[in-house]
């Protein structure tokens, strides 16, 4: 396989108005160039070499899956990888991680003593509920802070408005004292006049929860994202308006989040 084939296909996507993103593209493209170095030997592999190829590459299941989507979307749908994915086997999706009532607790409670930055920054998942890449893309005009409920417009990767999403007290205070110290267009700028790079954001996240919660594995914006929603759903939201807050495409994606909802009636 050829990395030109790759080229060919990011090429007919935009040209059918369907791109992607830099960041989606440049995880395309390493898987792409994975995949080049074990089938270098064919432009159109056949199913044992794209089966013994995958094996080499000792993939989870997830992302075999991943791997034999790209094939299939590169090759074409009569292409053996399209053969190949459609035989295999769908993995089962790991329960959603979240954070504990007790870790969120600790979290909330320290982030006072933060850099007003980070601690806007990390209130935005534990908050909001947003994706590190929607948070560094916030701009001044997306704020509404003195609604009687606060919210904000959140962008995707195209600097478009996807939808908007609530905010609690502690975010919306976070947020209010973090822009006025500072009169960026960007609510967390960067370097070059433009946002905060999504590395940056997740270091920052990491490096507050490492100093709150004090151990090595620290949390995620996804799991605050999750707490964020569980929160949501605990509280009566329906299943379909906190996936609209939080940009779920599918329901069915908000409800794997149910069993995690903590039951606080006992039954009779």
């Amino acid at each position: 396989m050829k990395q030109s084939q790759f080229d060919q296909w990011i090429l007919r996507r935009e040209e059918e108005g369907s791109g992607i993103s830099d960041a989606s593209r440049k995880v395309y493209g390493a898987m792409w160039r994975s995949l080049c170095r074990e089938l270098s030997g064919s432009e159109s592999p056949g199913v044992a070499e794209i089966e013994s190829a995958l094996e080499r590459l000792k993939l989870s299941p997830t992302s075999r899956r991943r791997y034999l989507q790209l094939l299939a979307k590169v090759l074409g749908q009569e292409s053996a990888a399209a053969a190949v994915l459609e035989q295999a086997a769908i993995p089962e999706k790991p329960a959603p991680a979240t954070l504990s009532p007790v870790r969120e607790n600790n979290l909330s409670a320290a982030l006072e003593s933060f850099d007003p930055r980070d601690r806007a920054l990390t209130l935005l998942y534990l908050g909001a509920g947003l994706r590190t890449g929607e948070s560094v893309r916030l701009r001044r005009e997306d704020l509404h802070l003195d609604e009687a409920v606060p919210w904000i417009l959140v962008r995707n990767a195209f600097d478009t408005v996807v939808r908007s999403a609530p905010l609690n007290a502690a975010a919306a205070q976070a947020l209010r004292e973090w822009a006025r110290s500072h009169d960026d267009p960007f609510v967390f700028p960067g370097k070059d006049d433009g946002p905060l790079d999504v590395s940056s954001a997740w270091k920052i996240c990491k490096r507050a929860t490492q100093a709150v919660l004090g151990n090595k594995s620290a949390e995620s914006p996804r799991r605050m994202r999750h707490a964020f929603a569980i929160r949501q759903l605990a509280a009566g939201e329906s299943l379909s308006t906190v996936g609209a807050w939080i940009g779920h495409r599918q329901v069915s994606s908000t409800a794997r989040l149910e069993p995690l909802v903590p039951h606080t009636r006992q039954p009779v």
